[in-house]
Parts: structure tokens; C-alpha cells; sequence
């Protein structure tokens, strides 16, 4: 009990906190909850969490929330908060939390050829025959739309798309996906749109077969398709792009 009162008074009670013996993670787990969500102090959170992953290595709650606290510390260092998240998922591969931290981290960090490695493994160790995920709204927002939003921040609206075709029918009309779904509409749009300003400003001779390739390539994709489009699995759009990583 006095441990947790302790854990619970904030910065000022560090000093006696430390003095504890703390013999498992659950200690540390609640002075470092208290400390980010309460107090905000997430440099000391993380500290707290660093603490505990060096005394119990096997302990993935920890691993990640130092990584989730290191993100958000005045000392920020996201190049040690994914090696936490990373290490997260090695310890808890099945975690949708630790796994869709651990790949946004990547998104954030420009490291895409990783997180698409890294959401492909994450399917096979959570939901590897899709059955929990075409029923689970929880691993849909907690998981998917997350994963997706971070690709759309980086204007990547293919691999955005990618995350969510396979589940469009059973979300469709989720306020998530019609969100996703717009924001992916417009990024393709936009990039279409950039794609025949240059073709339509490049009409030299010296261009012309560089235009005749972008246009025979564009003409290959097909017109990207609306969720709400979408009656069944038989019927799911097979984007150009879809086949090729």
C-alpha cells in the first residue's frame, strides 16, 4: 500500500519511491503510469520503465511504455524509443498495441521498407487467418486504423490502402474507414493530378517517350475504388500497384 501511495504522489516523492525494494515490474508499472498520466512527467516515466525493462528484460509492458514515454519526454529520443517498441513486439508479438506503436515509430522515422515487413509479420502473429479480425471493431481501431492514418500523414496513400482493402466490406460503414477512405481518395487524386501537370508541361520532343511511359503506366492503374463499393471479398478491387511491394 505504501508503495503505491508513493508511486501515486507524483515528482516529489521520487526520492522515497527509490528507496523501496521493488522486487516486481508491477511496481515500476504503476510509478511510471502515475508519473506519465498523472503527473505528465514522462521523462521520469521513462526513466521508470528503463529502469524496470534493465531489471526484468523479459517484461514487453515495460520495453514499451518506455518507448511511448521517450516519444513524448523533454529528452525526446525516438531512435531509443523504437529499439523499445521493437523490443515489445520480440517479447509480445501477438500485442496489436506493441505492434501497431512499434510500426507507426518506423512510418514516422521515413523507415517504410521495414514497417511493411513489420505489418506483415504483425498479421501473422495477431489474426494469421483473418477470422478475429473480421469480427473485432476493437483490433480495427486499435490496430488497423492507426497503421493507416500513419501512412496517410506521410502521403504513402497506396500502403495506406493496403492496410485496409482486405477488411473494407466488414468496416464500411465505420466513421474510421469513410475517414480513411476520403483522405486516401485525395492523395491519389492529388498525385494524378501533379503526374498530368508534368506530362502536360514536359511536350518537347526530348520528353516525349518519358511522357508516353507515364501516361501507359497511369493507364495501367485502375480508377481506385470506394469501400462503400464494395460488396464482398469476390468483389474487392485489385489495385496495379497491390502485386508489387
Amino acid at each position: 500500500e505504501r508503495a503505491h501511495h508513493l508511486a501515486e504522489a507524483g515528482v516529489l516523492a521520487g526520492a522515497e519511491w527509490a528507496a523501496l525494494e521493488r522486487p516486481c515490474p508491477e511496481l515500476y508499472w504503476d510509478r511510471g503510469r502515475a508519473l506519465s498520466l498523472i503527473a505528465r512527467d514522462f521523462d521520469g516515466a521513462a526513466a521508470v520503465y528503463e529502469e524496470c525493462v534493465r531489471k526484468f528484460p523479459d517484461d514487453d509492458y515495460a520495453a514499451h511504455y518506455a518507448g511511448y514515454n521517450l516519444v513524448r519526454a523533454a529528452r525526446r529520443d525516438d531512435k531509443k524509443a523504437l529499439s523499445y517498441f521493437s523490443k515489445a513486439v520480440e517479447l509480445a508479438p501477438e500485442n496489436p498495441w506493441w505492434n501497431y506503436r512499434y510500426i507507426t515509430a518506423l512510418i514516422d522515422s521515413g523507415q517504410f521498407t521495414e514497417a511493411r515487413t513489420a505489418w506483415k509479420q504483425a498479421l501473422t502473429a495477431i489474426d494469421p487467418d483473418g477470422a478475429v479480425t473480421s469480427g473485432s471493431t476493437w483490433l480495427f481501431e486499435n490496430l488497423f486504423v492507426p497503421v493507416a492514418r500513419a501512412w496517410v500523414r506521410k502521403g504513402c496513400w497506396r500502403d495506406a490502402w493496403r492496410v485496409i482493402v482486405g477488411i473494407q466490406a466488414q468496416f464500411m460503414e465505420h466513421h474510421e474507414m469513410r475517414e480513411l477512405d476520403s483522405a486516401i481518395q485525395c492523395q491519389a487524386k492529388e498525385e494524378r493530378g501533379r503526374l498530368q501537370t508534368w506530362i502536360d508541361g514536359h511536350a518537347e520532343p526530348e520528353w516525349r517517350v518519358a511522357s508516353a511511359t507515364l501516361k501507359k503506366l497511369e493507364s495501367l492503374v485502375e480508377e481506385l475504388p470506394t469501400p462503400a463499393a464494395t460488396t464482398g471479398e469476390a468483389s474487392a478491387p485489385v489495385l496495379a500497384w497491390s502485386q508489387h511491394d
